[in-house]
């Protein structure tokens, strides 16, 4: 899926920018003054929405992406020789795994707002665990659930994020024989596996959702 299809896939589905587009698509004289007051600034093209915004004195079109989905969009970046030192996939799966939050969301009606994205390094496999916050609770007892079912992984990759850098976290993964594995400051893009898959997980979320404040119950198809 291209960026311009995962775009178009967002727009369609946000109430708020639907009701844009909706307004848009109408003649001039047919909205009223808080209508036109609401598209001022935004513009359709080719079906997709976009926002006018000016940037040191000049006007650029941005595509018009809801705020909470943002995250979803990744600009690819050039590697550069020598930066990043890949991690070894290991033997077997779920030898190392790679994790990572996706959000906000909506507030779900469990009160959920964040996805937590765990994939195999070696495999692939995907799994996507619906938490309230970014923090080491809604985390940890994630994992657990992922050990329960999958056994405990020997590595496990991650931003440095509080969540994973906590004192809590340490703990946990030294009761599981963990070893945590932080990304690095200056290059966070070696955690590339999660940033592919979040580049896609909120399009197939859009696509199938009929509810904006019931996302997490599609994350089992969404696997």
């Amino acid at each position: 899926m291209s960026e311009e299809e995962q775009v178009l896939a967002m727009q369609r589905t946000d109430a708020a920018l639907k009701h844009i587009v909706e307004i848009l698509s109408r003649e001039d004289l047919s909205r009223t003054q808080s209508e036109a007051e609401l598209v001022k600034d935004y513009c359709l093209e080719k079906g997709l929405l976009y926002r006018r915004v000016t940037v040191d004195g000049n006007i650029r079109k941005l595509w018009a992406v809801p705020n909470s989905m943002r995250k979803s969009i990744v600009v690819p970046r050039e590697r550069q020789p020598g930066e990043l030192n890949p991690i070894e996939p290991g033997k077997r799966p779920f030898e190392t795994v790679n994790l990572d939050h996706v959000g906000p969301f909506v507030k779900s009606t469990k009160g959920n707002r964040y996805i937590l994205v765990l994939i195999d390094n070696l495999t692939k496999f995907v799994k996507l665990y619906p938490v309230r916050s970014c923090g080491t609770e809604g985390m940890t007892n994630s994992l657990r659930q992922f050990i329960l079912t999958y056994g405990s992984p020997k590595r496990v990759i991650s931003d440095r994020g509080t969540a994973f850098t906590s004192r809590a976290f340490g703990n946990f993964c030294s009761q599981h024989g963990i070893k945590p594995i932080l990304n690095s400051v200056r290059h966070p893009q070696s955690n590339g596996q999660v940033e592919r898959v979040n580049s896609t997980l909120i399009p197939v979320l859009q696509a199938n959702m009929e509810c904006d404040n019931k996302w997490d119950k599609l994350l089992l198809e969404a696997e």
